[in-house]
């Protein structure tokens, strides 16, 4: 049996997600879909071997019909459950959660991989651990929640070296990468871009490669936007050549954004059209929604206005959750019905667009502390776990040595410039704009989402969003906590 990589893609807002996900070579088989769905019907499969069909089921409808993935993998579960099979239900919890992540059901891909996460406990197996990591940080990702998304991948990719599993390794550098290249921090980008491409070309993995190119584009994008085109129009020939639709219709994607840079609106629409068609056929949420956004900005710059703002509400219809399409999609229509002469149209939409910003705004602030926020988030966990200390990777001998022999004289030791991190004082100042006061506030009273919604006028999920933003922001775990803590600070 062996291991092999499966990448899926998506793209929000103005850039992409590539979610790295492993599964196991189906080698015992070679049957189509249908022919191994109906083996499990049959009394000739071992366990090992059911389980393993379950797996390839999951795995292989996910693009084309992410409930019938869902299905299998529950189907699978509960048969790992009746054979005690920790490693099996490990990956088969792992692999669902991402038919979840198809369906823009995200809270419920947390749950899959947070018991995914439980089974690893009792796996010595740091490739599959990694993987977990890895895909729990592309759910991060997708929900632009980017400092929990790079403390994840830093996670796996601790795990991934300590497997020595060069492909994990380097496809798990592009996706940090993209997440430096969303925060706009190109030069880190560039820097683990570079690592994952050194990796790909030594293992002949085109398909990585590919993925690395797109990510390049976006760079060039600011300084040489030729090149950008260029690099784009290769990424999207691999993409042909491999058969990956998926790929392919975030290529084209990202080619139209360089085009739109360049001015050629036309071409532009022409290869966004392309994208958003396979997309279409694809089906999948959040990689139809954010194309459809795509397509919606190029139709503005024909000055396409009425097609432009019908895209930019197909978009909102397919994934209202993620928080860049939400975001896109309400400036489209802002901008569509203005120049539509449709003011009062254009104006209903401004306080969920201002909304919006402020939800960015939020996001940018934890980017701020990304360093600070990860490192201090990673250490509290191992000690929690029963980790004796921590070193950073440069220290001196002296200090190692003085740390081993702390360690074995029962005491907990940690680095200098970790000591100073970990008793640095709470942030007390935080700031927070007066409808998330006036929402802090009615939380506080004990309302549920709907009734703060109907006092409101918001919907449900645009409340939803900011309850989330206010544990963010004040760091609480819970509700109970957020509101203790609004109290004893006096935010309310």
């Amino acid at each position: 049996m062996t291991w092999d990589k499966y990448i899926t893609n998506a793209s929000p807002g103005w850039g992409w997600i590539f979610i790295g996900l492993f599964l196991y070579s189906f080698t015992i088989f070679g049957q189509n879909l249908d022919s191994l769905a109906l083996s499990l019907r049959t009394e000739t499969l071992n366990p090992q071997q059911r389980m393993e069909v379950y797996d390839n089921l999951v795995t292989a409808y996910w693009e084309s019909d992410a409930r019938k993935s869902l299905d299998y993998g529950k189907q699978g579960i509960q048969f790992a459950q009746k054979q005690n099979d920790d490693k099996w239900l490990l990956i088969l919890y792992n692999h669902s959660a991402m038919a979840f992540y198809y369906l823009g059901e995200y809270d419920s891909a947390y749950v899959f991989l947070d018991q995914a996460l439980q089974y690893a406990k009792d796996v010595d197996d740091p490739f599959l651990t990694g993987n977990i990591y890895m895909n729990k940080g592309s759910v991060f990702k997708i929900e632009a929640e980017y400092p929990k998304a790079l403390a994840a991948y830093f996670q796996a990719l601790t795990f991934f070296k300590q497997a020595k599993h060069e492909r994990a390794e380097g496809m798990l550098l592009q996706n940090i990468s993209i997440v430096y290249l969303l925060l706009r921090k190109t030069e880190l980008a560039q820097k683990y871009l570079d690592q994952a491409e050194k990796i790909a070309i030594k293992l002949q993995d085109q398909e990585n490669l590919g993925s690395i190119l797109l990510s390049k584009s976006q760079i060039y994008k600011d300084t040489d936007i030729p090149q950008a085109i260029a690099t784009s129009k290769r990424a999207v020939k691999i993409f042909e050549e491999l058969g990956s639709k998926h790929h392919e219709s975030v290529a084209l994607s990202v080619l139209g954004q360089s085009y739109l840079e360049a001015k050629a609106y036309n071409e532009a629409a022409q290869v966004m059209q392309k994208s958003f068609a396979i997309a279409q056929q694809l089906d999948y949420p959040t990689l139809l929604a954010t194309q459809s956004i795509q397509l919606s900005n190029a139709r503005f710059y024909q000055g396409q206005y009425m097609e432009s703002e019908n895209l930019a509400y197909y978009g909102l219809e397919k994934d209202s959750s993620n928080m860049e399409v939400v975001h896109n999609a309400l400036f489209n229509i802002i901008r569509n019905n203005m120049y539509l002469g449709n003011l009062k149209k254009a104006e209903d939409y401004i306080d969920q667009y201002y909304e919006s910003v402020q939800r960015f705004a939020t996001v940018n602030y934890q980017a701020s502390l990304l360093t600070t926020h990860s490192e201090y988030t990673i250490v509290r966990e191992m000690l929690d776990n029963g980790a004796s200390g921590y070193l950073i990777k440069n220290a001196m001998a002296a200090e190692v040595l003085a740390g081993i022999q702390a360690v074995y004289q029962g005491e907990i030791f940690l680095s200098h410039e970790i000591d100073v991190l970990m008793k640095k004082p709470a942030i007390q100042n935080i700031w927070l704009t007066l409808r998330e006061r006036e929402m802090l506030r009615l939380i506080s009273d004990g309302l549920t989402n709907s009734e703060i919604a109907d006092k409101l006028f918001l919907s449900p999920e645009t409340i939803k969003g900011y309850r989330k933003n206010l544990l963010l922001k004040l760091g609480a775990k819970n509700t109970a906590l957020l509101v203790k803590m609004a109290i004893e600070q006096r935010l309310i």
